[in-house]
């Protein structure tokens, strides 16, 4: 089972999009969620998006598809 990364980000969004796609039964793992808020600069350099959210490589084009309306939706209702 290969895991293909769809988001990377600050954690609270990395667990608000996993849960979304949970959601739309898409499975879905958060990477380095807990050091990614304590000391994201170990995780990666300069600790920017240390948090990133997996899908199965099966499910990713479904998944990337559910992240962009959700950030679309998010604009505009800002």
């Amino acid at each position: 089972m290969k895991l293909t990364e769809v988001y990377s980000g600050d954690s609270i969004k990395a667990q608000m999009i996993a849960n979304l796609l949970q959601e739309n039964g898409i499975p879905a793992f958060v990477r380095n969620q807990l050091l990614g808020q304590i000391a994201p600069f170990c995780v990666t350099l300069g600790g920017s998006n240390a948090t990133s959210v997996e899908v199965i490589a099966e499910n990713a084009e479904e998944a990337q598809s559910i992240i962009r309306n959700f950030f679309e939706n998010s604009e505009s209702n800002s």
